[in-house]
């Protein structure tokens, strides 16, 4: 059984590596995103690639790109007769330049004429885009013919010893003509290397003929590059990684074309022109051949090569297609869009129904252990534009389900996610937009967790690091002696007796089961509310030269927030075994595959990057400001039939209506100070009319007003006002309470207090001090401002000359955005969801208790009665609210006019009656006197 484990875990190992590098090759992620995809270092995901390329290009380049014979160049040369109507040519010659990051030191050796950094990769194929050989590695600045003329090819060339096949008729001749490869105008016109004539106004005919014919030829090497490209994204992002290692990927990337040409027979679905050879066909080209003859070269000649390759060859392997001009997702392939169209036939009704399962496969509900992950299927389309949908999908990564997992905190992560993912991929600025939901996946598999058991050694190099405690045990408890190692003193750390057992009682230990599986670690932490953890797991591979182990730490669970009693456990596997042990100096654990310094560096515990021990010193960014608006608006949907292209129609316009504001002061503010400046104290509601329909703009002047007059009070410099008690405690300090150095006579003691109330605060050093400055801005929060608010507001803050400074997150939606009110002073405008994203009704609900002493702002507005109505979700009839006149309606509208074209739901009955005792118990005459509570509510909820 060991032996067979030890298989399985070598095989999941291979399956990681292979998986991580194809990844790489097939998307060109960075380093650094592969390792968070595959929970390895990066440092490791290099090294993958560099390895595995140099293993696959020493093992299978003889076979797959050997060097050619001359029964092989007869071979290419019948080809290149038969399919392009070329005789005598054996082979096409290109190059293309591969992006990479700027090598140190390298000056303007590798930065090319399309004005980006690269190496030359410059390859000769044959008639069916295979390689026949390749050069790699030239400086990008080099033309294609001075690379040539450095290549071994040349030097055999010149030299008659690359089995070049001797002279041959050409077909209805008796004229013996040499063997040629072909070039563009970029190459030296030799005996064994043909190029287009010099193009003229007035060429010959034969020689234009000529030149037709020839680039029609060398088509294959153009669509050889192009299908690369296409299969192997890796080419067409920047390689951020050394020149040699550039090297080493590109051609591997290479041999591993012809290895797919080789194994799927691509060759003999090649697409070529049925036209006969003659002067006359020269105006007969269709219009897909006139694309190649126009002169496109680089990535634009080879994508109308992949977009013809793909017309004629039905290949589900490439990650990208082509529309146009342009690429299209992954999910646009043929066999993703084949898929989903048979996924969406066999649903018949709402509900998940199963598409594809494993054999034998249960879950004990008992004893729950599962993954699961999301995927969303969706359609975009370019607004306007005809025929322009395309699939899109976004997803989730594996999260593990327990029988104590909340599920709805789970799945509500889970979508946030997907949200974000969503305006993430909107905010590239594609073009696209939203069309409409295809469906959902959802991805069960099998989740088996691993658990410590017995003792495990370390190996040596690690034991010898001195940063762990391994305690010796015999039973199966190896995580609870781990935990308790943090307290243990003197020389015998290492064996368990009385030093472990006399700090049992420390922790709580209920419920969790030996040996520890990492699900039980979270109900350890929720006993002990107070402690956090860490684990990390151990890989061990081998890295030649010499070929002995090497180990790398990696993350196996990570806390958002470390606890004030934390730890670092390290979880060892061994066969079918496996092992907790503390970390007690987690920098000197991992620092050697960090990092060959000898200074003092600390780590993040969850991408492990280096820092050095500079102080923080942005302490003025971590005081909270005394003043917030927060706000909300309301509006008419005015009903409407506007045509935006054939296959949208905009059928409603919004319109504000009302608004609210609402300014919040900090607690310690003396109600005095607001009086004396003129703060409002309490909500203001503001409601439109037919005659004041400029709602927004109102809105615009009215916290801008607002935020003149906290500029003023910002001003205000109240003496220091400190107790005995305050002024002891002050004496007595003798470290800064925020940059934790001792006070030294050049950094001497301060005493920090608020300059609006006189409220002492703390002590800190004069450095610190001097860094605490007054803000030079006021926020005003409004939740779901990106998506909704701000297209109300942004029209009306040009006002004036002031500057209006923006964060976008696309061309329509903003993640802030903030205008001067001074030359020194702004009012900024954020989004509460990008910090709460729930409805502010979900976030309500979660703060509900019996006596309501969670909701200290809404209790300044409403009585204990009104809360009991005010903090519970309320409905209210927006589409009936079409016109200016359904506000002065003197009965709540039926509950018919609560649905929502939005949702496509009716509200409940149970909505509806509490509808009716909002109306009835705040005597609301009128629809518009509704708003009235609903702003102070909703205004008063983001405050809390």
């Amino acid at each position: 059984m060991g032996v067979l484990n030890a298989m399985i875990s070598i095989i999941e190992h291979i399956k990681t590596i292979l998986n991580g590098y194809i990844m790489f090759l097939s998307t060109g992620l960075a380093f650094r995103s592969l390792a968070f995809s595959f929970r390895i270092s990066h440092n490791a995901i290099a090294r993958i690639v560099y390895d595995t390329s140099e293993a696959i290009w020493m093992t299978l380049n003889v076979e797959h790109m050997p060097l050619p014979t001359i029964e092989r160049f007869k071979q290419i040369a019948s080809d290149y007769e038969r399919m392009w109507d070329f005789p005598n040519c054996i082979g096409s010659i290109d190059g293309k330049h591969v992006r990479i990051q700027c090598p140190p030191h390298s000056g303007s050796m590798f930065f090319n004429y399309k004005k980006f950094f690269s190496v030359h990769l410059q390859g000769i194929t044959d008639a069916r885009y295979k390689f026949i050989t390749i050069d790699v590695g030239d400086y990008g600045r080099r033309s294609d013919s001075g690379v040539f003329m450095e290549t071994g090819v040349y030097h055999h060339l010149e030299n008659n010893s690359f089995n070049v096949p001797p002279p041959k008729p050409l077909p209805g001749t008796n004229k013996h003509v040499p063997h040629v490869f072909l070039g563009d105008q970029g190459y030296p016109l030799k005996e064994y290397l043909m190029r287009p004539y010099p193009t003229m106004n007035n060429i010959d005919p034969e020689k234009e003929n000529f030149n037709y014919r020839l680039s029609r030829a060398r088509r294959s090497v153009e669509c050889a590059f192009g299908i690369l490209v296409s299969k192997w994204r890796c080419l067409k992002t920047e390689l951020q990684v050394e020149p040699c290692h550039v090297d080493t990927i590109v051609k591997t990337v290479c041999l591993l074309h012809n290895i797919v040409i080789d194994k799927d027979e691509i060759a003999p679905q090649i697409y070529v022109p049925d036209i006969p050879a003659g002067p006359s066909n020269r105006n007969a080209m269709t219009s897909n051949e006139q694309v190649f003859d126009e002169g496109l070269d680089g990535d634009d000649f080879c994508m109308a090569a992949m977009d013809e390759f793909e017309k004629n060859l039905d290949t589900t392997q490439g990650y990208y297609t082509k529309l146009g001009n342009k690429r299209i997702h992954m999910e646009n392939t043929k066999t993703a869009v084949k898929l989903k169209k048979v996924r969406l036939q066999a649903v018949t009704n709402l509900g998940f129904i199963e598409i594809q399962s494993t054999h034998n496969q249960t879950v004990n509900k008992h004893n729950l252990s599962i993954k699961f992950n999301l995927k969303i299927e969706a359609t975009y389309n370019i607004p306007n534009v005809e025929s322009s949908s395309e699939n899109r999908a976004f997803k989730t990564s594996a999260r593990e389900i327990f029988a104590d997992s909340d599920l709805s905190l789970i799945l509500e992560d889970c979508f946030n996610k997907l949200k974000c993912e969503e305006e993430e991929y909107t905010s590239k600025g594609s073009g696209f937009s939203f069309q409409y939901i295809d469906g959902i996946l959802l991805g069960i598999y099998k989740y088996s967790p691993l658990s410590g058991s017995s003792y495990i050694q370390l190996p040596p190099c690690i034991d010898h690091k001195r940063a762990t405690i391994n305690p010796q045990n015999a039973d199966q408890l190896c995580f609870k002696w781990a935990i308790l190692a943090k307290h243990v003193e003197g020389e015998n750390k290492y064996r368990i007796n009385n030093n472990y057992t006399k700090h049992e009682n420390k922790y709580s230990f209920e419920g969790i089961s030996f040996p520890t599986p990492l699900s039980d670690i979270k109900k350890f932490e929720k006993n002990n509310q107070n402690v956090s953890i860490n684990v990390y797991g151990i890989h061990k591979q081998y890295l030649p030269p010499p070929k002995l182990p090497t180990y790398t730490i990696f993350p196996l669970k990570v806390v958002d927030e470390e606890k004030r009693d934390h730890f670092d456990l390290l979880l060892v596997t061994e066969n079918d075994k496996s092992h907790y042990i503390f970390i007690y100096d987690f920098s000197r654990l991992i620092r050697s595959q960090k990092t060959k310094h000898n200074g003092r560096v600390i780590f993040c515990k969850r991408c492990f990057k280096t820092f050095d021990d500079r102080k923080f010193e942005g302490w003025s960014k971590t005081r909270r400001h005394p003043f917030v608006i927060y706000a909300d608006f309301e509006a008419l949907l005015v009903k409407c039939y506007e045509r935006k292209g054939e296959s949208t129609t905009a059928f409603q316009k919004h319109m504000p209506m009302s608004y609210g504001v609402y300014v919040k002061a900090a607690d310690n503010i003396p109600i005095e100070l607001l009086d004396k400046f003129n703060i409002p104290t309490s909500v203001i509601i503001y409601r439109g009319s037919e005659t004041r329909a400029e709602v927004a703009k109102h809105f615009v002047e009215t916290v801008i007003e607002i935020s003149r007059k906290l500029e003023d009070l910002l001003k205000t410099n109240i003496d220091i006002i400190i107790c005995n008690e305050e002024q002891e405690k002050h004496d007595k300090a003798t470290t800064c309470n925020l940059c934790k150095n001792d006070f030294t006579f050049f950094n001497d003691k301060v005493r920090d207090y608020c300059h609006l109330s006189g409220q002492f605060r703390q002590s800190i050093c004069n450095m610190c001090n001097l860094a605490l400055k007054t803000p030079k801005f006021v926020p005003c929060l409004l939740h779901n401002l990106s998506n909704y608010d701000a297209h109300f507001i942004a029209a009306e803050l040009g006002y004036d000359q002031k500057s209006i400074t923006v964060i976008p997150n696309s061309e329509e939606k903003f993640i802030s955005f903030s205008k001067y009110i001074s030359n020194k002073f702004t009012l900024r405008f954020i989004d509460t969801c990008r910090f709460m994203a729930s409805k502010l009704s979900t976030l309500a609900a979660n703060l509900i208790t019996p006596d309501f002493e969670k909701f200290r702002e809404t209790a300044k507005h409403f009585s204990n009665e009104d809360l009991k109505l005010v903090t519970r979700k309320g409905v209210y009839p927006y589409e009936f609210t079409e016109d200016w006149s359904k506000l002065e309606e003197t009965a709540l509208p039926p509950k018919e006019y609560f649905y929502s074209t939005l949702t496509e739901e009716h509200i409940k009955d149970e909505e509806y009656q509490h509808a009716i005792e909002v109306w009835n118990h705040f005597n609301c005459q009128t629809p518009r006197s509704i708003v009235v509570p609903i702003f102070q509510l909703v205004v008063s909820k983001q405050t809390f």
